[in-house]
């Protein structure tokens, strides 16, 4: 490694977190995008492009100069899309040439991981001001050239994540805030690209990001759905996904989006090919997972007393009024919607933990305590699958797994002790 490599990795990570005073509005405009693109390009090629090019890549120093410029455009127009999205792009050329100076066999640094993570912190913030079409004198920018660091961000990301890292909130259950726009759209057709489709890493991103679209009025904004759904049965196949109960609520989610994808059209259609329908159909057939989609509305109430009675007990209107009853206790605090601290999703956990304890109590007591756990247990599965919510929890993550296990583990737990009495 050259030692002025070494001391501008030292400067860079120095600059990482600091805070220049905002620009006004009005120096944050094209000009200024024109700026920081001007200073990207720049940066050129990787060592590892230039070399496989016979190409000198550009000095230490001249990066360092570069990569500093468009640290403070960004630190000064954090408002503005294209500016935060060419710092990401910045970001990850600097990782690109950390892991150039890495001896072989040494994989994914920890050193590099909050080069990535910053990349991504750029990318999340341009969700308040997605870039469009921009055509100036010296450049015309538009969504492939956006796009493609958003895919080079993702694709760093994910394969960060795959070595082991913990590299960002959005691959955790204190998920930063989603809006569903052009960028999160860009995020998920990242994540579904071939290259990163297949990592688990990328399966979490695109839960997060079907969550944050599932509930727009807008189809347009469906697109999510489905690439989470073709990362699903890819994994499903692939065995990345494996336990029935995970085998089974992931292909039970993945029918329900393509169900509100197609709008009761066939495949193909739109990002949903037939060989996908084909493969979906193929998993659920294999994995013995029902193709009915509930419709609550339609289906008898009954109310809770009469749950674990005779006649009633394990029905399907029992065990969808249950589920309903599970969804209303759910909150989007108990989500990890917005970000909350540990000390705000603790409580609300525990009062939903609590909340269900209380009807396996119920069912105990009914003398249904084997029937009674193993309806409630199908009730947690629908659920968790959404195939069951109320309007307010429809567009909610799910239980974390941790506490899915949780409560089908104790359940079952106790049915087996109940089985081992009974003569």
């Amino acid at each position: 490694m050259q030692p002025c490599f070494r001391i501008a990795g030292l400067a860079f990570a120095a600059m990482l977190g600091a805070a220049p005073a905002l620009a006004s509005p009005a120096t944050c405009g094209p000009d200024r995008i024109v700026k920081a693109a001007t200073a990207y390009n720049a940066l050129g090629e990787s060592p590892v492009q230039a070399a496989l090019a016979g190409r000198t890549p550009v000095t230490d120093e001249v990066f360092a100069e570069k990569l500093a410029e468009i640290r403070l455009d960004a630190g000064q127009c954090p408002q503005t899309g294209w500016v935060r999205i060419i710092a990401a792009g910045a970001e990850l050329k600097w990782v690109e040439r950390l892991e150039a100076d890495t001896p072989p066999g040494e994989g994914r640094k920890a050193a590099h991981v909050p080069y990535v993570t910053q990349a991504m912190d750029h990318i999340l913030a341009a969700q308040q001001d997605a870039p469009k079409y921009l055509r100036t004198a010296q450049f015309n920018l538009r969504y492939e050239d956006w796009y493609g660091i958003v895919k080079e961000a993702v694709k760093s990301m994910t394969s960060y994540a795959e070595a082991g890292h913990d590299v960002h909130p959005v691959l955790t259950e204190t998920r930063p805030p989603l809006t569903c726009n052009e960028v999160t759209m860009a995020m998920a057709t990242a994540a579904a690209a071939y290259e990163t489709i297949g990592r688990p890493a990328s399966l979490k991103l695109l839960d997060r990001l079907a969550d944050a679209c599932r509930g727009s009025q807008d189809r347009a904004h469906w697109s999510p759905l489905v690439q989470r759904a073709k990362a699903i049965t890819q994994q499903v196949q692939d065995k990345k996904i494996a336990g029935k109960v995970d085998v089974h609520i992931y292909l039970r989610g993945a029918l329900r989006d393509v169900s509100q994808y197609l709008e009761g059209k066939s495949a193909p259609f739109g990002l949903w090919q037939t060989r996908d329908q084909a493969l979906l159909d193929k998993l659920l057939d294999e994995h013995g997972v029902s193709r009915v989609l509930y419709d609550p509305d339609s289906l008898k109430h009954v109310a809770r007393e009469d749950w674990f009675a005779p006649g009633v007990i394990g029905t399907e209107s029992a065990k969808i009024s249950v589920a309903l009853e599970i969804s209303r206790n759910w909150t989007p605090k108990a989500a990890g919607i917005g970000a909350p601290t540990v000390e705000e999703t603790g409580p609300a956990r525990s009062a939903f933990l609590r909340a269900v304890s209380e009807m396996s109590a119920e069912a105990d007591a009914a003398g249904q305590g084997i029937a009674g756990r193993l309806m409630i247990n199908e009730a947690l599965d629908l659920f968790q699958s959404g195939d069951i919510r109320t309007p307010e929890t429809a567009d909610l993550p799910g239980m974390p797994g941790w506490l899915h296990d949780v409560l089908r583990n104790t359940n079952l737990r106790k049915i087996a002790e109940l089985e081992g009495e009974t003569p």
